[in-house]
């Protein structure tokens, strides 16, 4: 196996409500059951104002949104990874931001399941570049009671994400870019995505750059009160961000950070998305060969 295929191991994802669209989407598939997992913290807030085109709009509260979340990967058979996300949310209401207006909504906790997702990454081009076609699905499990405190744990959609990438690496660099859509149910409006990420490092330490831009459709009609930002129609953003990753225990085991801040956006936090994790993968096997034998470099 060419020793490019090592940057598979370093897409470390960037866990919030506004950033959910970044979650790998690297080209590069895990070998026969091979695998990774990641459990991360994000917390988001508390934040008193969203992005809303050119100028800031106060939220009537201040709103924390933290996720807990894992991200597994498994290498099912050549060129084919299996991906499953599972995360858990707290978001919360305090203080009014503008003492002196009427509220329209209350304080108070809400927590539970995110939205699950599940995906299959095919890569198809397996050369010095890399290319990869995935196909998600994300379901309607977080919690989205329509009471006056106006907080949900995710969208209350079935959403489908295809989602072409392409990307290269060498010992110490790698990148890649992808885009793609999302198609959401429950009147829900679909959208495009596109990204890109740069990193570098060695010996199982990283840093890297990421990218990435959301944009509705506007072709759906759920009407919703945007008071906190959490999971509404019509969410985009421009983001960037960065991230460091390092290894330990002969680099089956890590920890990550990372922070994403959305440049532009609609109906989006005011503030960054501030990360942190730990890792450990494991090595799989390809056809006739032993399982104790080294099968990457990472």
């Amino acid at each position: 196996m060419k020793k490019y295929k090592y940057v598979n191991f370093v897409i470390i994802l960037v866990y919030s409500s506004m950033f959910s669209g970044l979650n790998a989407q690297s080209p590069w598939a895990r070998k026969n059951k091979e695998g990774f997992t990641h459990l991360g913290l994000s917390v988001v807030g508390p934040y008193t104002s969203l992005i809303n085109g050119p100028s800031l709009r106060d939220t009537e509260r201040k709103i924390t949104d933290i996720t807990i979340q894992s991200y597994t990967e498994y290498g099912l058979g050549p060129k084919i990874t299996g991906i499953v996300w599972l995360p858990f949310k707290y978001v919360s209401s305090s203080d009014l931001v503008n003492p002196s207006t009427l509220p329209k909504s209350i304080a108070g906790n809400r927590a539970g399941l995110g939205n699950p997702q599940v995906a299959i990454r095919y890569q198809f081009i397996d050369k010095k570049i890399a290319a990869s076609f995935q196909g998600k699905v994300e379901f309607p499990l977080a919690k989205d009671r329509q009471d006056s405190m106006y907080l949900r744990t995710g969208y209350s959609a079935l959403s489908f994400e295809p989602i072409f990438s392409v990307g290269a690496g060498s010992k110490h660099l790698y990148g890649f870019a992808y885009g793609g859509f999302v198609i959401r149910t429950s009147n829900f409006s679909s959208n495009w995505t596109a990204g890109m990420e740069f990193g570098a490092g060695g010996n199982g330490s990283y840093a890297a750059v990421f990218l990435n831009v959301l944009q509705s459709f506007y072709n759906g009609t759920k009407h919703d009160k945007a008071y906190t930002g959490l999971y509404v129609n019509n969410q985009e953003y421009g983001a960037f961000g960065i991230k460091l990753i390092g290894s330990f225990f002969k680099q089956k085991m890590g920890g990550t950070l990372a922070a994403g801040f959305a440049f532009s956006g609609t109906n989006v936090a005011a503030a960054p998305s501030l990360n942190a994790g730990l890792f450990y993968k494991w090595k799989g096997k390809e056809p006739g060969e032993s399982p104790v034998k080294e099968t990457s470099s990472f």
